[in-house]
């Protein structure tokens, strides 16, 4: 679950940084404050909190 805190455009979560063969759901969301989604990650086993922070990238955040 990816909540914003501030508007964040264009979130991303790169799966190749958790496992070479791993694949997202989804991309590119854009998040108003408050709002939250869930990007679905398969092929990379169990990913601890601190790789999946380091694996979220915004575009652009507000």
């Amino acid at each position: 679950m990816v909540s914003a805190q501030t508007l964040a455009r264009d979130t991303l979560l790169r799966p190749d940084r958790l496992a070479p063969g791993a694949s997202a759901g989804r991309g590119l969301p854009a998040l108003p404050p408050g709002e939250r989604t869930r990007i679905r990650v398969g092929g990379c086993g169990t990913a601890d909190a601190e790789a999946v922070r380091a694996s979220l990238f915004s575009v652009d955040v507000v």
